[in-house]
Order: structure tokens, then sequence, then C-alpha cells
């Protein structure tokens, strides 16, 4: 018989955000390069601040919407984790996705939920009625 260990999952948990994190970056920096070459053919003047911020609004879309695709970012998912309904246990979607993740991008709740990670619950994770699970096949 298996024994669950709170811990496993807490450290899978930090791993898949860490990876998350590392792709919200990335496909900033491909939308901005696609729009860049969009840009390029149109001739439009856009300065460094521009690309900075078209870079900030596709990696915050990204991330607070990340796990509502079948209730599984790409970081979950690599790491055998799933975001589900508390009450009906179907994974999340894209609304509760957004309560979930939407403390991280709001100064200083963003430190909260971080330390929170640990509970069983994170504080996004109260507002959007979900917890994190062992993927179930």
């Amino acid at each position: 018989m298996a024994v669950f260990n709170p811990d496993a999952l807490y450290n899978k948990r930090c791993l898949a955000f860490i990876i998350d994190i590392g792709l919200c970056t990335a496909a900033a920096c491909i939308g901005v390069f696609l729009i860049a070459i969009g840009i390029g053919l149109f001739s439009i003047k856009f300065s460094d601040e521009d690309f900075t911020n078209i870079g900030r609004f596709i990696s915050i879309l990204f991330f607070i919407f990340k796990d509502g695709f079948q209730g599984r970012s790409l970081g979950k998912r690599g790491l055998g984790l799933e975001v589900v309904d508390i009450k009906t246990g179907k994974p999340a979607g894209l609304l509760q996705s957004f309560l979930r993740n939407i403390p991280f991008i709001i100064p200083f709740v963003a430190l909260i939920s971080a330390l929170t990670l640990k509970a069983e619950q994170r504080l996004g994770e109260g507002w959007a009625g979900t917890k994190v699970i062992l993927f179930r096949r």
C-alpha cells in the first residue's frame, strides 16, 4: 500500500511553478518577437517600453490562465499534478484558473499567497474553490 507524502506534493508544486514561470517568460519572448516581425512588416514605430509592456501583458495572461486547460499547466502536466474543483472533483476551468492565480500579480498578496503554498490550500485556491492533487489516470 502506497503512503501519501504531502511534502512530495509540495515539492512537485514548487517545481511545476518554476517550470511555469520559465514557460511564461518564453511565451512573452516569442510573442514579442512575433509582434516585432509583424510591426516591421507594416513599418509601425514602437518603443522599447512598448515591447516591454507587451511582453508583460502576454506573460501575465499566460500565467493567469495556465491551469484552465483541463486543470493542468504544462509544469503540472509534466510532474503529474492536476488542479480540481473541490466540490465536483472535475478539472479546473479558465475562471477558476483566473481566480486561483490572480493573487500572484497583486503586490503583497503575491507574497502572502507564496507563503501559504505549503498549507493545504493557498489563498487563490480558496477563492477559486480548487486544490492540487496528483493526476488521476
